[in-house]
């Protein structure tokens, strides 16, 4: 996958992680339905500004866009571990 695809993709799963249409992302960052779904199919390369805009409306910090395994691990972190408490010994 190169860069373009990978950045389309991450966009495309991230949105769905939080549950967004293509609509919804389109009104927060400011930009067509249309445009959202360019990228997301990886037939128009956003620019810098816009890919920070997108991360924005998509609560992560734009480099994550960039990641190879960024939608898995936001999408699906797993579960969560319980903290270790230890009780006081009765004596």
């Amino acid at each position: 996958m190169d860069l373009g695809e990978l950045v389309a993709h991450n966009i495309k799963m991230l949105r769905h992680a939080a549950d967004l249409s293509q609509e919804d992302l389109a009104e927060r960052v400011g930009c067509s339905v249309r445009y959202i779904g360019l990228m997301e199919k990886g037939a128009h390369s956003p620019t810098v500004k816009m890919l920070g805009d997108v991360a924005h409306a998509l609560n992560v910090q734009a480099f994550v866009l960039l990641l190879d395994a960024a939608p898995r691990m936001i999408a699906n972190p797993g579960p969560r571990r319980k903290r270790a408490t230890t009780k006081p010994k009765k004596h």
